[in-house]
């Protein structure tokens, strides 16, 4: 006897299968979590160059695109004119990867040498000259209580008593800690070498994966649809490339921004004669990367430096200030909506709430990749809902729902009256006078009545000819029987 699949038992049986799964998964992470978090975590470490390689190649690959079209290809056209041009495509490629590791290794090299001439100097200055800045300090304070006996006296309370707390916290807890700080220290080295090493098997495997880009991606579409219906994986598709055009037009013209801020930064700086205007750009252009609260967490510390370091003129601190108000006003309004444009399609609020909520999950991390993240997951949202508005013969212009009360059965938008008769709701204001306004909604009512009237006539009109019908096709076939009976 021959054994027949039932395709509805199968699927039934795959469907308890991952039901049962998705249990047992649920019960290890309630009772496992930990044990499960740490081998997530060990088998993070292990993927980390891995990943790094990746994100080296994402970074790398419109450079390399670019180099690609805008001048290798060109050139081999130009010099092979007879030759097809399918057959450069190796060589291009091989060229395209030295070129583009050439100019990523002398990125890295200018910001290290940029760092240890720059950067390193002034700090040792700040280390070197730290006992004058804080000298500076004690000068203040002390002309603070010479003009204000009273504050004097209530810290000199505090600190009588906070005094000796503290020296109980050194001796009961740093000094026994010593050991632990030293093997922190240390820990901390090799975590760096690590970092380092790991660094360098990505760069090794970004140079495999720019190699292989155009592979590996249909390679990735094959699976999908492979494994997806043909319209899930269009889908998806759509979605990874709007993505992607959003993380890389966010990237480039973020670096490139922050780029320009920096330079223009220590322009300004070096006119003014700020100390440390070298770090303190740097500082400046590093956190304008972070979208809205950037400028703050930039300008917060270095203007506490120099005020530090020239505390007889804080005037200085006062003009710094206001320098970087102008600036971030230039990168805000000039700057910032010229490169990037409107690469998020983001408001105000939701750029404080993505940087607020992946800053909160991932720390500086998330707040950097937070707003092209949730752009994308923002601009899915939004095509599902107008997806969902056009199914129901819905507008999707958000304007015409600030005044929006109720929609009737016929898709009519009702304002949202007070009992004086103005509108309640939204920002667009109601022109009409009261009384024209009442006339308005009555002539509605009498328009919805009307039309409900009309149907109910029209289906009385087809329910009286299905009647009719009915009752001719009955007689006929009685007379064709009474013929048949008279005929026999």
């Amino acid at each position: 006897m021959k054994f027949k699949f039932e395709k509805k038992y199968v699927l039934k049986g795959i469907t308890a299968f991952f039901v049962l799964a998705a249990c047992m998964l649920l019960w290890y992470l309630i009772f496992h979590g930990e044990k499960f978090k740490g081998n997530m975590g060990t088998l993070y470490n292990i993927l980390v160059p891995i990943l790094d390689g990746f994100i080296i190649a994402y970074i790398s690959a419109p450079i390399l695109n670019f180099i690609e079209n805008k001048w290798l290809l060109p050139l081999f056209k130009k010099v092979f004119k007879k030759k097809d041009p399918a057959k450069f495509k190796k060589p291009i490629r091989a060229i395209g990867i030295v070129m583009t590791t050439v100019l990523f290794i002398a990125l890295i090299y200018g910001v290290i040498r940029m760092i240890m001439s720059q950067l390193i100097p002034s700090i040792m200055s700040i280390v070197n000259n730290f006992d004058t800045y804080t000298n500076n300090v004690y000068k203040w304070v002390n002309r603070l209580f010479e003009d204000n006996p009273e504050v004097a006296t209530f810290l000199q309370e505090n600190v009588a008593v906070y005094s000796q707390k503290i020296e109980g916290w050194l001796t009961e807890t740093i000094i026994p800690q010593a050991s632990e700080l030293l093997k922190s220290v240390s820990l901390s080295i090799i975590s760096f070498i690590k970092v380092l090493w790991n660094f360098l098997i990505g760069f090794i495997i970004s140079i495999y994966l720019l190699a292989t880009k155009e592979t590996l991606s249909a390679q990735a579409k094959k699976l999908m649809y492979a494994f997806f219906s043909k319209s899930t994986a269009n889908k998806v598709l759509r979605e990874t490339r709007y993505a992607n055009k959003t993380f890389i037009n966010f990237f480039i013209g973020k670096i490139i921004d922050s780029t320009i801020i920096g330079i223009l930064c220590f322009i300004g700086t070096s006119i003014m004669g700020t100390p440390y205007a070298a770090l303190v750009s740097v500082v400046i252009g590093v956190t304008n990367i972070i979208p809205f609260f950037g400028p703050i967490i930039g300008a917060v510390p270095t203007a506490l430096l120099i005020l530090i370091v020239d505390f007889s003129t804080p005037m200085n601190c006062v003009y710094y200030i206001i320098f970087v108000l102008i600036l971030q006003q230039l990168d805000g309004n000039v700057i910032g909506p010229m490169i990037l444009g409107e690469s998020t399609g983001l408001s105000g609020f939701w750029i404080i709430f993505a940087i607020t909520l992946f800053g909160g999950l991932w720390g500086v991390f998330g707040m950097f990749i937070g707003v092209p993240l949730f752009a994308v997951i923002y601009s899915a949202i939004r095509r599902l809902v107008i997806k969902k508005l056009k199914q129901k013969d819905l507008p999707d212009n958000t304007q015409l729902y600030m005044n929006v009360g109720e929609i009737d059965d016929n898709n009519v938008m009702i304002p949202h009256f007070d009992e004086s008769g103005n509108v309640i709701s939204g920002e667009i204001e109601d022109p009409m006078p009261k009384k024209e306004r009442k006339l308005k909604r009555k002539s509605k009512a009498l328009v919805t009545i009307v039309e409900k009237a009309e149907e109910i006539k029209d289906n009385l009109a087809e329910k009286k000819a299905e009647i009719e019908a009915k009752v001719k096709e009955k007689a006929e076939t009685e007379d064709s029987e009474s013929k048949e009976n008279e005929d026999k």
